[in-house]
């Protein structure tokens, strides 16, 4: 350090920190004059605003500035922003009382240099003296940059957008938060586009942050087949919960009619064991989500509204709640869809009792409603015990006996010779079974194999499903190795197996010191009496001799996985269902194919269910670094017709995002054509997106 009293200055030199009005200055020289109580730093300078949580930097070739380092004059600047982006400006000023920074001849990016080797810099009269480094991938050089810190705005003017230094885009003002902003109000790029259900179209968005807990996108959009769609959107966190909606308005679709939709959902967690929610969704009629190229939840052909309230403790669940569907396919009379006002459930399950088994009690409840049809309630009762124990031999059993009492009520049920009841019904369903396993393991130096034989013997009331009880959860029987070893094989509650069966299997296993499996199962169940009316054709379980069911799972390492299960006719061995699903491959490369044969068959109401020929696939591939390709392909055997394709090309990096995606849906689930649809999108990171559709 030196002094010079006659100039009144102090001058560091070397690596010299300046601490003062919450900032570092730091410097190979500062000098400070305190006649004029200004500082001066050249070589190296940075400035950082000290505090917690991280800061902008500020580089510069020379600095002049005010004592308490707030105010000053900056020569060739370059600010590192805690967002990752970068600006940099031949000079700039800072005005604390106007809290004001102006910067001149500025370049905003978030990208790094290019790679690659410098080249020649051209000049004015065409020598080319020095190099420079490519340019980033994008950056916006404004005239004039303005930083506005009261508003927390960063402000450019008479600005380019260069892309790969080529100029693409010229706006005489473009403003966008500074870091210190967590999110702000404000419109979004628009979007634009065309497709074959809502033609060519284009949309504003704006986004509203209402608070720190919540936000909305808002949004108009203009269609030349649906006409002016309103969207919006608002999301909210609660202390001990979430709430979302999401909705459309169409004052004049293409019917010249008002239509719209909304999708909703919430939950709360009213103490340590008590939760409550809801998830709505409704349409102003079938067929206007597929318009709007919407899909409902789970990509089903029904929209669900459902509240509930649940409880947890350590051995019991209970669950109230309510449901309604709208049906979103043309074909279907809503005044036929069913709708639950109210169903509740409880299950409990006791510590430890006798002989190390444990008490089970299950209840439920459930009242179901139509516009038109069958109106029903039922209450279920079930308690039950389960005893696990071994021989000493090797053997291991589970025995369980329950007993179940159902009362129903049904208004308008139409009975098998054609009457109609309204009344009540009640059965009482004792059921109990034993399965006997014998697992064989042989261990070895690497790989363990297992040997299991498998019985179960099941026993209950024959015929036990009388008709005026109704049918509203039993009508699909799907048959296959994991439910061989049920009560009952049938879903719900509406309809019971009865009589004696035994199921056996034998599965075999080789497991591997990584994760290199191999399972193999295969099983079949026989009925001492036939049941033609609660097992249809085609069920796997209408003859006295079940259809044989065998699943193979195989995974030699993390690179390949591969499931297949398949279910068979034991009589003429012709096959009634076929399903593959493999996936092999890294994290660069993945690929996926699934097949699916599944006969025609009949529900236990009679209806028929075409049969289904189906092969699928899907890729995705990391090209490099940044490049990422993906699709999928459904295409169906039967009709010799593709059903959907789905291929999405993007790169990313620091700072861009580019994506293309194709899309076409050629079904008809929802009585609209699905359409084809392509879109282009462009996100400058910190800056904004565009989409072209």
């Amino acid at each position: 350090m030196s002094q010079d009293s006659d100039l009144g200055t102090v001058t560091a030199r070397g690596n010299v920190s300046v601490v003062s009005g919450g900032q570092t200055l730091r410097a190979d020289v500062v000098t400070f004059n305190t006649a004029q109580n200004m500082v001066t730093a050249s070589g190296n300078v940075s400035i950082t605003k000290l505090g917690e949580g991280p800061a902008d930097t500020t580089f510069a070739q020379y600095m002049e500035l005010t004592g308490d380092l707030k105010d000053g004059f900056v020569r060739g600047v370059q600010t590192l922003m805690t967002n990752g982006g970068r600006m940099s400006a031949l000079y700039g000023e800072r005005d604390s009382k106007a809290q004001t920074k102006e910067f001149s001849r500025g370049v905003y990016t978030v990208c790094k240099s290019c790679p690659g080797a410098d080249y020649p810099l051209p000049t004015v009269t065409g020598n080319r003296e020095g190099t420079r480094q490519p340019p980033p991938i994008w950056q916006l050089k404004a005239a004039r940059i303005t930083h506005d810190e009261a508003a927390k705005d960063i402000i450019y003017r008479d600005a380019w957008v260069e892309v790969m230094g080529i100029p693409i885009l010229y706006t005489p003002y473009i403003s966008q938060p500074d870091p210190t902003v967590y999110r702000r109000s404000g419109f979004l790029p628009p979007l634009t586009g065309t497709s074959s259900n809502l033609g060519a179209s284009i949309k504003i968005p704006y986004y509203v942050a209402w608070d720190d807990q919540s936000d909305s996108n808002l949004a108009l959009q203009y269609s030349d087949k649906q006409n002016v769609i309103l969207w919006g959107s608002y999301d909210r966190i609660l202390r001990d919960g979430a709430f979302e909606f999401d909705g459309s308005l169409n004052p004049f679709d293409e019917d010249n009619s008002l239509q719209g939709h909304y999708e909703s959902a919430g939950a709360y967690h009213l103490n340590s064991t008590w939760r409550a929610g809801f998830e709505s969704a409704l349409a102003s009629k079938a067929g206007y989500l597929r318009r709007m190229s919407l899909k409902p939840q789970n990509n089903s052909d029904y929209l669900t509204t459902n509240a509930y309230l649940e409880n947890f403790s350590d051995r019991s669940h209970g669950l109230v709640q309510g449901y309604y569907f709208q049906d979103t396919t043309l074909d279907i009379d809503q005044a036929t869809v069913p709708y639950v006002p109210l169903m509740a459930e409880y299950q409990f399950v006791s510590n430890p009792l006798w002989a190390d088994g444990h008490a089970e009690v299950d209840l439920h409840g459930m009242t179901l409603r139509r516009t038109e049809g069958t109106d029903s309630s039922r209450m279920i009762g079930r308690v039950g015990y389960e005893l696990p124990f071994q021989d000493g031999l090797g053997s291991a059993f589970v025995a369980r006996t329950s007993l179940r009492g159902d009362f129903y009520n049904a208004e308008d049920l139409e009975l098998d010779d054609g009457t109609i009841h309204s009344g009540n019904e009640g059965r009482f369903v004792p059921q109990g079974s034993l399965i006997w396993r014998y697992p064989l393991v042989r261990p070895g130096k690497t790989y363990r194999q297992v040997i299991e034989p498998k019985v179960g013997v099941f026993a209950a009331l024959p015929s036990n499903n009388p008709d005026k009880i109704p049918n509203e959860d039993s009508e699909t029987i799907n048959l296959d190795i994991a439910n061989l070893f049920e009560p009952s094989r049938l879903p719900g509650y509406d309809r019971v197996e009865g009589g004696e069966w035994v199921a056996y299997s034998l599965r075999y296993g080789l497991y591997g010191p990584t994760d290199d499996t191999l399972e193999f199962e295969v099983g079949q169940s026989y009925r001492a009496q036939r049941d033609n009316d609660l097992f249809p054709k085609g069920s796997g379980l209408s003859d006295n001799l079940s259809d044989v069911v065998a699943r193979l799972r195989y995974a030699p390492s993390s690179l390949l996985a591969l499931q297949y299960s398949t279910q068979i006719n034991s009589e003429t061995f012709e096959p009634r269902r076929h399903e593959v699903e493999a996936s092999a491959g890294t994290s660069l490369v993945r690929g996926s194919l699934g097949y699916l044969y599944a006969q025609s068959s009949s529900t236990a109401a009679g209806e028929d269910i075409a049969s289904r020929k189906q092969i699928w696939g899907g890729l995705s591939y990391r090209l490099s670094q940044n490049w990422f390709l993906t699709g999928t392909h459904t295409y169906d055997l039967t009709r010799g017709a593709t059903l959907a394709t789905k291929a999405s090309v993007s790169y990313e990096d620091e700072c861009l995002i580019l994506a293309t995606t194709f899309e076409e849906d050629n079904t008809d689930a929802y009585g609209v054509d699905g359409g084809t649809t392509l879109m282009f999108t462009v996100t400058l990171k910190t800056l904004g997106s565009y989409s072209l559709e």
